[in-house]
């Protein structure tokens, strides 16, 4: 998920680590902790710096989705 402004984190809590997390209920009752960060481009390449050649950042924008995709070894 990409977001071009600040998404609504209404709800959410920090862990001790920094993700975003937040509680979701299923239609049967159970409820799990989902963790929700949004990482910027900058920050992705910087995860891959090292370890991955050939890296591609492609975004869609209407889905408010982003691709990244790398070569390894």
């Amino acid at each position: 998920m990409m977001y071009r402004d600040h998404p609504d984190l209404s709800g959410f809590w920090e862990d001790k680590e920094g993700n975003l997390i937040k509680r979701r209920k299923l239609p049967n009752g159970q409820e799990f902790d989902v963790v929700k960060n949004y990482p910027e481009k900058e920050e992705l390449f910087g995860y891959l710096e090292g370890m991955a050649e050939d890296i591609e950042y492609k975004e869609h924008i209407g889905l408010l989705r982003w691709i990244l995709a790398y070569r390894v070894g």
